[in-house]
């Protein structure tokens, strides 16, 4: 079973380069990072210059329609959002302004709630289906590229 030294076969320089972007939203993807890794100051310039121009025509040349889709999700989820708080808010006035108001601010409070929470809820996961079919169009491109 062998006692000495082994042998390569072959021989190749390994480049590393190590870029990082954030996919998870489609409206806060930034600049493309880089890391250096190993070798990295045996690789041209050049060729680090192409990777780059390749990763970020990838990026921005996703698709405008999911991305709008996106920021009008986010609108609606902030619409559902103060919808939510606004019940509390109500709530308290009522039951300060209102004699027996607490029977008016309890029944704004359920509906805020239900209306909020529910459409928080629907919004949310619409959001996570856009992201990612934004998010697997990128990659897509990105595969492509390789």
């Amino acid at each position: 079973m062998g006692t000495g030294p082994s042998n390569p076969q072959f021989q190749a320089t390994n480049y590393v380069l190590d870029y990082s972007i954030n996919l998870l939203r489609p409206d806060r993807t930034g600049q493309v990072m880089e890391r250096m890794g190993p070798n990295i100051n045996s690789f041209p310039q050049q060729a680090k210059n192409q990777v780059l121009l390749d990763f970020n025509e990838c990026i921005t040349s996703g698709d405008p329609a999911l991305i709008a889709e996106f920021r009008k999700l986010t609108s609606w989820t902030w619409g559902f959002l103060l919808a939510f708080l606004l019940g509390f808010v109500l709530f308290i006035v009522f039951i300060i302004a209102v004699p027996e108001g607490y029977i008016y601010g309890f029944v704004v409070l359920v509906a805020a709630f239900v209306i909020g929470f529910g459409g928080l809820c629907v919004m949310g996961g619409k959001q996570r289906a856009a992201a990612r079919a934004w998010r697997e169009d990128i990659l897509t491109k990105i595969q492509g590229k390789m």
